[in-house]
């Protein structure tokens, strides 16, 4: 459930159409939960923000992903963002095991060594 206390939007517009969108949310000073929804293939700059801003901006130490087992399209897209099965919840989703992945910075391919956007992020109550 979207909380404006509690999370912040980041959009992607290609074309002047919004095209992919990511939710961080439930941060807790060490990890917080990253939710994607997205419309047409993700670019690397979009994902490459995300993550610049969950991992520099945050200083997340741990990004976590909930998706249910058997969602098999959105458990291929994290695995193939870099997270890693943590473990599966019995019963914790509708359609059976909620299962827990994770990404830390260390093991994020998706960070530039060199490059920083010099964007933040900011949320409405921020601006």
């Amino acid at each position: 459930m979207w909380s404006p206390l509690d999370a912040v939007g980041i959009g992607w517009r290609t074309n002047g159409e919004l095209t992919a969108g990511v939710i961080v949310d439930h941060w807790n000073g060490a990890s917080c939960a990253m939710h994607v929804a997205v419309e047409a293939p993700v670019t690397k700059e979009f994902t490459r923000f995300c993550f610049t801003y969950v991992f520099r901006q945050l200083k997340a130490k741990k990004v976590i992903g909930l998706v249910g087992s058997k969602n098999e399209k959105a458990l291929r897209f994290d695995r193939h963002l870099g997270f890693k099965e943590e473990y599966r919840i019995a019963d914790g989703h509708p359609d059976g095991e909620l299962v827990i992945l994770s990404l830390t910075a260390d093991k994020c391919r998706w960070l530039e060594k060199e490059r920083h956007y010099g964007l933040e992020v900011v949320s409405a109550s921020n601006s």
